[in-house]
């Protein structure tokens, strides 16, 4: 008898019957109905922590409400796909179910495919998110306000500019008559957030696609300084026939289709289940705005 209790077996079967007898004596009573997913503080700080450790950051309240949100999807999904026996002889764990019970919905959404009036319905219903941007190919001259002070360099900006106009010079060695710069100085076909990316917010987009093209304007504010625009080429916005982005608008069609029967199926699915919230999260997360369409 002492040889037995000694053995390591019987150590480690000890600690098993106690581990289950705490377990018991902790989660009796405490564990959630089938048809209820708990949401508690516990988790989200868990989830928090995941997401802060990919982002560097903590989320705001309406990514809190995604993250929570997208938790509840997922637990959905995975308690309908242990329903429908779908993890049966399968090596895969949890993730694998949710995506067996996406994989499925979306099964759903590709049984058709779209009408042409279908598609010339769509292009017309969103004809402006199609819309090119206008774009610009420009020269300039730089006058660095740190050197001269802003109205030195205002001075010197336009009276080259009259010289120039008056008596032109070439437009690819204009740049030598202003000072340095760390940006180039000739740019082709650029939108005007192309622009405002590269010169800053002041002003300066807005005033290249009001230049009128061939001669110098300016001076123009940017983040660096001061500027003389030379303007080459410009091209309004348009948006292509339909001919033209088929293909585009036929992938965003079905987009559209699949998430709104994702979402719809989900939904049904969703009725199955009540949400439990711990009181100290409900002001944080509102599961009522995630639960819109779309969210």
């Amino acid at each position: 008898m002492k040889r037995l209790l000694r053995h390591p077996a019987t150590h480690i079967i000890a600690l098993g019957f106690l581990l289950f007898i705490l377990r018991t004596i902790i989660f009796t009573g405490d564990e959630a109905p089938d048809n209820v997913i708990r949401i508690t503080e516990g988790q989200v700080e868990e989830m928090v922590a995941k997401w802060s450790m990919t982002f560097a950051r903590q989320p705001t309240d309406k990514e809190l409400t995604s993250i929570v949100g997208d938790h509840i999807r997922e637990e959905v999904y995975y308690r309908e796909a242990r329903k429908l026996g779908l993890d049966k002889d399968d090596i895969v764990i949890r993730r694998r179910l949710v995506q067996k019970m996406d994989f499925l919905s979306r099964d759903l959404a590709s049984l058709a495919e779209p009408t042409e009036q279908e598609i010339a319905d769509f292009y017309e219903k969103n004809r402006e998110s199609y819309r090119i941007p206008p774009e610009v190919t420009f020269s300039h001259i730089f006058f660095n306000i740190d050197t001269h002070g802003l109205l030195e360099a205002r001075d010197l900006a336009v009276s080259l500019r009259d010289r120039i106009n008056a008596n032109p010079v070439p437009v690819e060695q204009a740049y030598e008559m202003g000072d340095l710069s760390v940006l180039r100085h000739h740019y082709k076909n650029c939108t005007p957030s192309d622009v405002e990316g590269l010169f800053g917010r002041q002003g300066l987009a807005d005033f290249l696609f009001l230049s009128e093209p061939g001669i110098w304007h300016g001076p123009v504010t940017s983040g660096y300084g001061l500027h003389l625009i030379y303007v080459h080429d410009r091209m309004d916005s348009w948006i292509p026939d339909l001919e033209k982005i088929k293909a585009q608008v036929l992938q965003d069609l079905m987009t559209g289709i699949r998430r709104q029967t994702n979402d719809i199926f989900f939904a049904g699915l969703r009725g199955n289940y009540e949400i439990e919230i711990d009181e100290t999260l409900r002001s944080r997360i509102d599961l009522e705005a995630w639960q819109q369409p779309g969210q």
